[in-house]
C-alpha cells in the first residue's frame, strides 16, 4: 500500500472534498487495515447488480460518468493523502469492476469470476495499466490503470460468457 512521506501534512477538508474523499476510499471501504482494493471492489458488486438492471445504453454511459468522477475524486484524495496511488482510493477498483462487468449478465458465477479476474489483473497490470500504474501520477493514473486491466478481464468475461453459460 503507498502512503505519503512521514513529511507530509495533510490539508484542511473543505464539504466538497469530504464528498471527493467518499467517493474515493468507496465510502469507508479504502479504510479497511487489509486488503483495501479488495474492499473496493467487494463494494462495487452490489453497484454492480443495481447498474446491470439499467438499459444497456445507460449502462455505458453511467460506467463512462462513474470512471470520469473516479479520476477527480482519485486526483482530490491522492492530494489529500500525499500520494497519487494512496491505498485508501478504491474508486479506481470500483471503476475497473464496472468495466470488468459491463454487460455481463448478472449471475452468482459471473459476479465471483469478474471478482477474481478483475483482482488478479489489478496486482499483475497487463500493459497498459503497467504504463499508467508507473509513469502517470495522478488521478488519471490511479484509474485508468484499474480501467486498463479491466478491459483485458472484460474480454475474458466475453469468453468466459460463451465458453461456460
Amino acid at each position: 500500500m503507498k502512503r505519503a512521506p512521514q513529511s507530509f501534512t495533510r490539508p484542511a477538508l473543505d464539504r466538497a472534498d469530504k464528498l471527493w474523499l467518499a467517493v474515493a476510499t468507496g465510502f469507508g471501504a479504502g479504510f479497511t487495515p487489509i486488503a483495501p482494493g479488495t474492499a473496493g471492489t467487494i463494494v462495487a458488486i452490489p453497484l454492480y447488480l443495481g447498474l446491470v438492471r439499467l438499459p444497456w445504453w445507460l449502462q455505458f454511459l453511467t460506467v463512462a460518468a462513474y470512471v470520469a468522477i473516479s479520476i477527480h475524486a482519485a486526483d482530490r484524495a491522492g492530494r489529500y493523502f500525499g500520494a497519487s496511488d494512496d491505498g485508501h482510493i478504491v474508486s479506481d477498483e470500483i471503476s475497473g469492476y464496472f468495466v470488468t462487468m459491463l454487460l455481463v449478465p448478472p449471475t452468482l458465477k459471473a459476479v465471483l469470476v469478474g471478482f477474481v479476474l478483475f483482482r488478479v489483473a489489478d496486482v499483475v497490470k497487463p500493459w497498459p495499466a503497467s504504463h499508467f500504474d508507473k509513469k502517470v501520477h495522478n488521478g488519471l493514473g490511479n484509474v485508468m490503470d484499474d480501467v486498463a486491466a479491466a478491459v483485458w478481464c472484460r474480454a475474458a468475461m466475453a469468453l468466459v460468457v460463451w465458453l461456460w453459460p
